[in-house]
């Protein structure tokens, strides 16, 4: 087979262009333009809100990071996030073997794995805590709950199996 290269293209090989998805782009300004269409809360006196981490006018306490933290609980969630979070809690159901391996085709447990992944959520919650719209605190806070909820029940059943399987042997019960 026989195909003429461009200079500096090596036998045998095609280069073709890249096809770049820009649907995300459109989704992105759409959520920008909701934000920004949401109702900001009017400041004392009909004045304009400073902006956030600005100085406060002459006379006016600067509001504290508790109530920024609490208008934050009011944005939209960020589909990004939330599905990061739906990753990471696919990926756990999949280690406890609640779920099927698309690799191998089979359910799995792996205690360890589903731990390491738990923890990570915990640790996401923590470090994002005060950072998050409500829904994606929620998502996150459940998701963490739930998989630890699952994480003790299987692992109670497969140490019963393992018990099960070791039968009444006891020290020198073996065979002769």
């Amino acid at each position: 087979m026989t195909q003429e290269n461009n200079p500096g293209e090596a036998p045998g090989i095609k280069i073709t262009k890249k096809k770049v998805d820009q649907s995300w782009k459109e989704e992105v300004r759409k959520e920008r333009e909701l934000a920004n269409a949401a109702p900001a809360k009017p400041a004392a006196g009909g004045a304009k809100p400073a902006a956030p981490g600005a100085p406060a006018p002459a006379g006016e306490a600067a509001p504290d990071a508790g109530e920024a933290r609490a208008e934050s609980k009011g944005a939209p969630a960020n589909s990004l996030f939330v599905n990061f979070v739906g990753s990471l809690v696919q990926q756990a159901l999949m280690q406890l073997g609640q779920m099927e391996n698309p690799f191998t085709g089979r359910r799995e447990v792996d205690l360890e794995g589903a731990k390491q992944t738990i923890d990570l959520l915990n640790v996401l919650k923590e470090k994002t805590k005060g950072n998050l719209a409500e829904v994606e605190e929620k998502t996150l806070g459940d998701a963490a709950r739930e998989l630890q909820f699952y994480f003790v029940e299987i692992a109670k059943q497969l140490a019963e199996q393992m018990k099960g399987r070791a039968g009444p042997r006891g020290p020198g019960a073996g065979p002769k």
